[in-house]
């Protein structure tokens, strides 16, 4: 052990008599093993991001909402034209064995008033079940019931950013009182608690009318753009996405998969997508950090090779001495190791601190990205680093074990 100990301490004195060219040697290490330990903590946030943007899609929760159909050569915005998403499909869905609520969904974007204030809104035409269908807390009056919704009546749900904006951080004025959307007067009924996003849109923003309100006053359309669910139980998602897609067809005329004008959303699917994005993001990433570690790794060999030639009559000294060609390969094998391993540290170091001012940065744009340590990935990511030095850094040093001594003394350097 002591013989290591004094390998070490050797290799960092003989790294330490040429600073310039240690540092440039160590920087392409540095550089790739920093990238490597980006991608590794990024990536890990990348996925709290996408969870916290998720929100209250669950494994409970299924979405049947319309598409271009797979056989169809327009493009995927021609979904925007599709009306055949109906009010009958989802009292035939609702009425699936397992399936707990559903509710339809439209959406647009409007202007709503109350006293002075004035706010761009996305509206959000909904059924009763909807806060069953999503995590959608009411904290302030009610959400609409079902004599409101079937009757279309003018009353409004609002979520609780979008009531702090119209009532100047006083949302409690607003319930029972009347606010302009597209110049219709709805009576705000409730108003809720801190909300989960759905994806990338924020509940908290939007108010949510009924959808009979929304056919009869605002869009004149009676077609739906989706329908939410809740399902029982989650291990029953495949059933049931399958008994859905079956009533769908059968709801309307399909009989080819190819021509579904719909789509079922499962939480399983979304995350399959999630992960491939996630796993793709990272393979390209961390492909980047591997060319910049082989580019350090090449340099590494270069300096090691300049090294033993400049090191040549004091290898052929040392082995004048006695010392086995085994030393001599374990100590320019050592010094290697010991420039990789630095390099690693410090590229890790630098990835860590840097990984942590994103995250950050992010946090203080309003993006709820957490901020991660895979150290299992941080220590992979330095053993690869010295792995770099030990299959570049042998070569070098076998050769200078490979000198002979009378050859290497007379060698002019």
């Amino acid at each position: 052990m002591r013989k290591y100990f004094y390998l070490a301490r050797n290799s960092l004195r003989t790294l330490g008599k040429n600073r310039k060219r240690t540092l440039l040697t160590l920087l392409g290490i540095v550089v790739g093993t920093a990238v490597l330990t980006l991608v590794l903590s990024l990536g890990k946030g990348l996925e709290g991001l996408i969870m916290n943007q998720l929100g209250s899609f669950s494994p409970n929760t299924m979405v049947v909402e319309v598409q271009t159909p797979p056989s169809s050569k327009a493009g995927v915005m021609a979904a925007l034209d599709i009306k055949t998403l109906e009010v009958k499909d989802l009292e035939d869905i609702l009425a699936i064995d397992g399936i707990s609520h559903a509710s339809g969904w439209y959406t647009g974007t409007g202007r709503a008033q109350f006293g002075r204030e004035d706010e761009n809104i996305t509206i959000s035409a909904v059924n009763t079940d909807f806060p069953f269908t999503q995590n959608f807390p009411i904290a302030l009056g009610r959400f609409f019931n079902e004599t409101e919704d079937r009757a279309g009546e003018k009353v409004v749900v609002l979520g609780l950013d979008l009531a702090d904006k119209l009532s100047n951080n006083q949302p409690t004025r607003l319930l029972q009182q009347k606010i302009k959307i597209n110049n219709h007067s709805f009576r705000v009924v409730g108003i809720s608690d801190e909300v989960d996003a759905m994806g990338p849109m924020s509940f908290g923003d939007m108010a949510f009318i009924p959808l009979e309100a929304g056919s009869k006053h605002l869009w004149g359309e009676e077609h739906l753009q989706a329908i939410m669910l809740h399902i029982e139980d989650a291990s029953q998602t495949d059933r049931l996405s399958w008994r859905i897609q079956n009533v769908m067809r059968r709801n309307h005329d399909i009989d080819d998969p190819e021509d579904d004008d719909f789509a079922v959303r499962t939480f399983t699917q979304l995350m399959e997508i999630v992960d491939t994005v996630l796993t793709s993001v990272n393979l390209l990433l961390a492909s980047l950090a591997g060319i910049s570690l082989l580019v350090g790794g090449v340099g590494i060999m270069n300096v090691m090779y300049v090294t033993v030639s400049e090191r040549t009559k004091e290898i052929g000294l040392r082995k004048a001495i006695g010392a086995r060609p085994s030393l001599i390969l374990l100590q320019f094998l050592f010094e290697a190791l010991v420039l990789t391993g630095l390099g690693g540290i410090l590229g890790a170091a630098f990835g860590v601190a840097l990984a942590w001012f994103i995250s950050l940065g992010a946090n203080y744009a309003g993006f709820d990205f957490p901020f991660s340590l895979p150290w299992s990935g941080i220590a992979g990511a330095v053993l690869v680093s010295i792995f770099i030095g030990l299959v570049f850094g042998l070569k070098p040093a076998q050769k200078a074990a490979q000198l002979e001594p009378i050859a290497a003394l007379r060698a002019e350097v």
